[in-house]
């Protein structure tokens, strides 16, 4: 599924690179500007991710309640 977007400010030396890279690749616009996207919210997503384990205090697997600089012990 598809949305068209009628107006998105891109500043000038971006719009050029893409239109650059767009002839380069033989891709139309959208198509890098969605390939952009997609890595950048992945991206996001994994950080936001990363960041929820690193805050978690200590984990529990069953009996005994270990935090996670035990679990992680020895490998900085």
């Amino acid at each position: 599924m598809s949305t068209v977007v009628k107006s998105i400010r891109v500043k000038e030396e971006i719009w050029e690179s893409l239109r650059r890279l767009s002839k380069e690749e033989n891709k139309p616009l959208a198509h890098l500007l969605n390939e952009a996207l997609e890595r950048y919210l992945a991206d996001k997503i994994r950080k936001r991710g990363a960041e929820k384990i690193q805050k978690l205090p200590r984990l529990s697997l069953g009996k005994d309640t270990i935090t996670r600089e035990e679990i992680y012990e020895g490998r900085y």
